[in-house]
């Protein structure tokens, strides 16, 4: 937002969005700049980090202390806000976007912006929240640019604050191992130099004493003893592939002419008669729907088997549902599972 000269007590510079405001809100603004030192309208990105690090611990019951437990400034008594906790599902919808903290002049504090989408106009400006907080995760005090923001317990913070509380439970979670390097290093040991672990002692505490106690014995038991293993027989070689081969299918056997005819793909069987849908689409490609409906009678004619070609059918899918020429050899045809159906069937309105 454009900026306007306008300064507290503090010389704090505030935002148009300040100067927009009247009477007690106005008033109320004031106060809360205050308490950060700065106007959050104000913040450009460059100022602020997007690190989950930098959230601050919020939890569901500081939500909740928040929305539905703490004083409102307007009318004393408790906010009880329960429409906001529904504001999950802002969230969830993924109408929070562009999460931004900045560490406020106590360190101990932090201010979080984000912007969230309208709940009934998708395509508007997003709004504009922002919350205080402690690194301990209890909230301070919050503000939005929407119409309830006023009231410091819209459903957009609401939204915010659920949205923080995940990325707080997320770090929360992180491993040592999704992080850089934390191993604590000894006293002793100012820096760990990089090398390739080929080059790495990781000899153990143990062995190295050992090592200073008794060199000599240490020197000759490193030592490691290589056994000389002579090259098997063509003998033994046919012997271990033959007992192989009566155990298992191994890979290896697909190498040894003598066994790689088991690992051969099955040639397609040339007496196999062309699939009815291959018939159709040769002879009928070129017609229109209509014009092929008409030929109907002669695409029967056409669709003949030889016994040979039977038998060369029943012989090749007799695996049925594991073999793939049975479902482009049974493609439009009648088979005896749905037989007996279409002959009971009535013609007008066939099943």
């Amino acid at each position: 937002m454009a900026t306007v000269n306008i300064s507290s007590v503090n010389s704090v510079t505030f935002s148009e969005y300040y100067s927009s405001l009247a009477g007690p809100t106005k008033e109320r603004y004031r106060e809360k700049v205050n308490l950060c030192g700065f106007d959050p309208y104000l913040l450009k990105p460059s100022q602020c980090s997007d690190d989950l690090a930098d959230f601050p611990c919020v939890e569901y019951p500081d939500i909740v202390n928040y929305l539905v437990l703490q004083t409102s400034w307007a009318t004393g008594q408790q906010m009880k806000a329960y429409k906001s906790l529904e504001a999950y599902n802002f969230f969830v919808s993924g109408w929070v976007n562009s999460i931004l903290t900045k560490k406020v002049t106590s360190l101990t504090r932090i201010l979080v912006t984000g912007r969230i989408n309208h709940s009934q106009r998708s395509r508007a400006t997003p709004l504009k929240s922002w919350f205080l907080a402690e690194k301990s995760g209890e909230v301070i005090v919050a503000h939005c640019n929407c119409m309830a923001g006023l009231s410091e317990a819209c459903s957009h913070i609401g939204a915010l604050l659920f949205a923080v509380q995940a990325g707080a439970r997320m770090l929360s979670s992180t491993t040592c191992t999704q992080e850089k390097g934390k191993w604590i290093m000894p006293s002793y040991v100012k820096e760990i130099p990089y090398m390739p672990v080929s080059e790495m002692d990781l000899t153990s505490a143990k062995r190295l004493r050992k090592q200073i106690d008794e060199p000599e014995t240490v020197k000759l038991t490193s030592i490691k003893q290589r056994y000389d293993i002579e090259m098997p027989s063509v003998e033994e070689r046919t012997d271990f592939y033959n007992e192989l081969s009566g155990h298992c299918k191994s890979a290896i056997l697909s190498l040894i002419p003598t066994h790689n005819t088991l690992y051969m793909p099955h040639e397609v069987n040339q007496d196999l008669p062309k699939t009815v849908i291959e018939q159709i689409q040769l002879k009928y490609s070129t017609y229109k729907i209509c014009d092929a409906i008409q030929q109907i009678d002669e695409v029967f004619e056409c669709l003949t088997v030889s016994d040979k070609e039977a038998e060369a059918i029943e012989s090749t899918t007799r695996d049925q549902s594991d073999s793939k020429l049975w479902f482009s050899q049974r493609a439009a045809r009648i088979t005896a599972s749905k037989f007996k159906a279409c002959c009971s069937t009535n013609p007008e309105f066939p099943s």
